[in-house]
C-alpha cells in the first residue's frame, strides 16, 4: 500500500513539474515576442528620430541662407541709397552752379529774347542729370552774354553776336575793321579785338576760326589780285592781331578767306552788298573740350 501511494505521489510530482514547465515555455515566447515588437518600434523610432534630425538640420541650414540673402540685399539697398544721395547731390549742386551762373550775368537784356530763352531753357534742364547739351547751350549763350557786354552798344549796327549750337559767331561788318579794299587794320579794330582778347583768355578751350568776305565787285585799285586774295589777307591781318598784339595762342587761330561765294546778302543789291562785305569771327570748342561738353566726363 505504502509502494502505491509513493506510486502516486510521484505520477503527480512529474505531472506537476510538466505543467510549471509548459508555462514557463509560455510566458518567455510571449516576452519574447514582446521584446521583439518593442525593438522593431524602437526602431523604427530611431530611424524617425534621425529623419527629423536631418529635417532640422535642413532647416537650420535654409535659415542661415535666408540670413544671408538679407544681409546681402540689404547691404545693396545701403550701397543704392548712397548712391541715391551722392546723385541728388551732385544733383543739388548743378543746380546751385546754374542758379549762380544765371544770376550772375549782368544783364541778360544784352541776349535776345530766344536767346535767353534758350539759356533759361539749359539751365532749367540741369535740375535733372545735366545734360551734354544743357552744358553746351549754358557756355555757348555765356560767351555771347560775355562778349556783348564787354562790347557794349556803340556798334549794334555793325556787329552781330549769336550762337548756334556750341559755336559762338561774332560777325564784324568792314568799315569797323577796315577801309575800302584795304587790308590794313584800321583804329576802330583795337577795341574790338582787345575785348574780343579778354573773352579768349578766361576761355582757353576755345578755338578762333576768322574768316574774310567780301561782295562780287572786282578789285579795283589795291594792292589784292582779286576778292580771293583781299579775303584772306584781311582773315590774317585779324588773325595776326590777335596773336602779336592780345598775346592769343597761334596754334588758336585759323584765318580763311571766301570772298564773294558764301553771301548773306544779295551781290545785285547795295544793301545785300554791305551784308556780304563782313569779317566773322568763330569761336569753337576744342574737340577735346567739346566732347567733354556733350558727356560731362
Amino acid at each position: 500500500m505504502n509502494y502505491s501511494l509513493n506510486k502516486h505521489f510521484l505520477v503527480g510530482l512529474a505531472l506537476l513539474f510538466i505543467l510549471s514547465s509548459c508555462v514557463k515555455k509560455k510566458d518567455f515566447l510571449a516576452l519574447q515576442g514582446n521584446r521583439d515588437t518593442i525593438q522593431q518600434t524602437l526602431d523604427a523610432t530611431k530611424a524617425k528620430l534621425a529623419e527629423m534630425e536631418s529635417a532640422k538640420s535642413q532647416l537650420e541650414q535654409n535659415v542661415r541662407d535666408l540670413e544671408g540673402t538679407v544681409a546681402s540685399q540689404t547691404n545693396n539697398m545701403s550701397s543704392k541709397d548712397s548712391k541715391i544721395a551722392s546723385l541728388n547731390d551732385a544733383v543739388s549742386m548743378e543746380k546751385a552752379k546754374g542758379e549762380a551762373f544765371f544770376n550772375g550775368l549782368s544783364d541778360l537784356s544784352l541776349l535776345s529774347d530766344a536767346e535767353s530763352k534758350q539759356l533759361k531753357e539749359a539751365l532749367t534742364s540741369m535740375e535733372g542729370i545735366p545734360s551734354g547739351k544743357a552744358r553746351k547751350d549754358s557756355a555757348s549763350l555765356s560767351l555771347v552774354s560775355n562778349l556783348k557786354r564787354s562790347l557794349g552798344s556803340d556798334y549794334n549796327n555793325d556787329i552781330q553776336i549769336h550762337s548756334k549750337g556750341s559755336v559762338v559767331y561774332i560777325t564784324v561788318s568792314d568799315k569797323v575793321f577796315f577801309n575800302t579794299g584795304r587790308a590794313e587794320l584800321n583804329g576802330n579794330s583795337k577795341f574790338i579785338l582787345s575785348n574780343v582778347a579778354k573773352v579768349l583768355k578766361d576761355h582757353s578751350n576755345i578755338d578762333v576760326l576768322v574768316e574774310g568776305h567780301t561782295d562780287s565787285d572786282p578789285i579795283a585799285f589795291t594792292s589784292s589780285k582779286d576778292n580771293w586774295d583781299l579775303s584772306i589777307k584781311r582773315a590774317v591781318a585779324v588773325v595776326r592781331s590777335l596773336q602779336q598784339d592780345y598775346e592769343i595762342n597761334p596754334a588758336r587761330l585759323v584765318p580763311t578767306g571766301r570772298a564773294e561765294f558764301k553771301p548773306k546778302g544779295d551781290n545785285e543789291t547795295v544793301e545785300g552788298k554791305k551784308l556780304n562785305r563782313r569779317t566773322e569771327i568763330i569761336l569753337v570748342p576744342r574737340i577735346d573740350q567739346y566732347l567733354r561738353l556733350i558727356t560731362g566726363k
